[in-house]
């Protein structure tokens, strides 16, 4: 039986892994504010495209990060790998220690062409390492993720902390519901940001080059 040491251990490390779904989550919903505000305005991007492109392509390389964090195999670091090994080293019940195995083995080693393995090639090869790999325009063809399928990779992963926070904690968290607003906060700023710039009411906005 769990003691309340091991219980305060195992809720700070489930915790952290947490904190990192709950940051993918957030990069999600800025993702999804910014293809809200291009399809609600056609013309915010093209007010200021390269900011556009740079904001994109930040948030994905953040995104990248925060999914690698929680799908680590290091002993060294908070990932749903690390939690199941402290589990290993506390008396929890075998039974809930192999189904919390297999969860974390189908996080670590999900179906090749899934959504959730070719986010973590991203975060591999591209965004935590530059491969030479990553160089190649074949990479970008295999491992095309829209918006939807991103989606389902985040909520793979809160899927499996839940399970797992369950069978030791007896409790499940809810990472995605407090970064919902972020979507239409994002969505409604970049609008009006691009209104404003057609207006004149930003300098340089009308220049793509600013």
């Amino acid at each position: 039986m769990l003691n309340e040491d091991h219980r305060n251990n195992l809720r700070g490390r489930a915790d952290a892994v947490a904190s990192s779904i709950h940051l993918a989550w957030t990069y999600f919903q800025i993702l999804k504010g910014m293809q809200e505000a291009s399809a609600d305005d056609p013309e915010s991007p093209l007010t200021h495209p390269h900011a556009y492109d740079a904001i994109y392509r930040a948030v994905f390389h953040a995104l990248y990060l925060a999914v690698g964090q929680v799908t680590d195999t290091r002993k060294d670091v908070e990932s749903l790998n690390t939690l199941e090994a402290m589990a290993r080293r506390y008396p929890v019940e075998r039974e809930k220690v192999a189904k919390v195995h297999r969860v974390v083995l189908g996080v670590i080693r999900p179906d090749s062409d899934s959504p959730l393995s070719r986010l973590r090639r991203w975060r591999d090869l591209h965004a935590a390492h530059r491969t030479m790999d990553a160089s190649n325009p074949a990479f970008y063809v295999e491992n095309k993720l829209n918006l939807g399928e991103v989606e389902q990779a985040i909520a793979s992963l809160d899927a499996a902390l839940s399970e797992i926070s369950w069978e030791l904690l007896g409790y499940r968290y809810l990472n995605r519901d407090s970064t919902e607003v972020v979507a239409a906060s994002c969505a409604a700023l970049l609008t009006r940001y691009g209104q404003l710039g057609r207006a004149g009411g930003v300098e340089g906005a009308s220049n793509p080059k600013a």
